[in-house]
C-alpha cells in the first residue's frame, strides 16, 4: 500500500507514511513537496522475509532511503516492537536502524521503546 498523509505547518511539512512498503510513490511525494519535510514518521517493522513483505512493509534500509529521497530533517520510526508480526524479531528493526544510523554518524532518525518519549 502507498497510503499516508502530509500535515502542513508554518514551520514545515510533516509526513506520516502510515503502514506501507517502499515504492514509486516516493517520487510523486518528492515532486509535490520539493522542499522536503521537517519531520516524518516512517515504518520500519515487520519487514521479513523480504520476498513476501517488501510490497507491504519497509525495512529500516528502505525507510532510510525514503528519508533521504524526501529530504526529511528528523524522522521517528513507527510500526515496530509491539508484537511479532513477521519473520524479523521484535528488536531487529530497531537494532538495524541504530546500526545504519551509527554507520552514517546520523542522529536524525530515531526510535523509541513503547512508553518512551522523545523531543524534536
Amino acid at each position: 500500500s502507498d497510503l499516508g498523509f502530509v500535515i502542513s505547518t508554518p514551520e514545515g511539512a510533516i509526513y506520516f507514511a502510515a503502514d506501507t512498503g517502499y515504492g514509486p510513490f516516493s517520487k510523486q511525494i518528492a515532486q509535490r513537496f520539493p522542499n522536503g519535510f521537517r519531520f516524518a514518521l516512517l515504518p520500519i517493522g515487520a519487514f521479513s522475509p523480504r520476498f513476501f513483505m517488501r510490497e507491504m512493509h519497509m525495512s529500516p534500509e528502505d525507510a532510510y532511503i525514503l528519508k533521504d529521497e524526501l529530504k526529511v530533517q528528523k524522522a521517528l520510526a513507527i510500526h515496530l516492537g509491539t508484537f511479532k508480526l513477521a519473520g524479523d524479531s521484535q528488536d531487529e528493526p530497531v537494532n538495524l536502524l541504530q546500526k545504519i544510523a551509527s554507520e552514517r554518524n546520523d542522529d536524525s532518525f530515531v526510535s523509541v521503546l513503547n512508553g518512551q518519549s522523545v523531543e524534536f
